[in-house]
């Protein structure tokens, strides 16, 4: 089995959605002074690769350590949208897939992470794509982008609605274009929130 790394390394003072928290990622105990090492994390939940469920954008009860684990191991397909603006959706590069399983587009936006324009300039789902989504009945949508929309986020809001999870600020994709056998894996923190950090990996059989 292979394994593709579709995460962001977390590093202190990583860029941010813009108004999010600062990353910070610092070490609080040393070897030196204090005989062993240990490190502090402050983070909101929305920084680099990270799962958002409905509580995010809706009135819903339900934290994201509330989702069972099978929602979080899904077969998986990669769409190819690069250079599109807004994100097209083509039924005809959809062959086989299923209801349930991750559906993960492909822009290349992720070579622009760390830069001010990865955030303000990102391409966006069209209204159409969205309603052809929803159509698909995808388990969980993933992007290489910080938001697969912009405010007011009628997109999230659309999918969320649904039960759709969405996985964002992904990386690497391309390395799973014409792969048509694998399982992405993204398993939250189990924390009582509105989203989670997530090391999001596909397994290729």
């Amino acid at each position: 089995m292979q394994f593709v790394d579709l995460s962001h390394r977390l590093h202190d003072g990583m860029a941010v959605f813009p108004g999010d928290e600062a990353f910070s990622l610092l070490p609080s105990r040393t070897l030196e002074q204090h005989h062993y090492s240990a490190w502090h994390l402050s983070s909101g939940m929305h920084v680099a690769t990270h799962l958002d469920v409905p509580r995010h954008l809706l009135s819903d009860p339900r934290n994201i350590a509330d989702f069972p684990l099978e929602r979080f191991l899904l077969p998986g397909m990669v769409l190819d949208c690069r250079d599109q603006d807004p994100i097209l959706i083509n039924e005809s590069d959809l062959a086989g897939f299923m209801p349930g399983m991750a559906l993960l587009l492909y822009t290349g936006w992720d070579i622009h992470f760390g830069e001010p324009l990865y955030f303000d300039k990102h391409p966006e789902l069209s209204a159409v794509s969205v309603a052809k989504i929803l159509a698909l009945r995808p388990g969980l949508v993933g992007v290489d982008l910080p938001s697969p929309d912009r405010s007011p986020f009628s997109a999230h809001k659309r999918l969320l609605r649904e039960d759709i999870l969405i996985l964002e600020n992904l990386r690497g994709l391309g390395q799973l274009l014409g792969c048509t056998g694998f399982r992405l894996a993204a398993f939250p923190l189990n924390l009582e929130a509105e989203a989670s950090l997530v090391r999001a990996v596909a397994l290729i059989d």
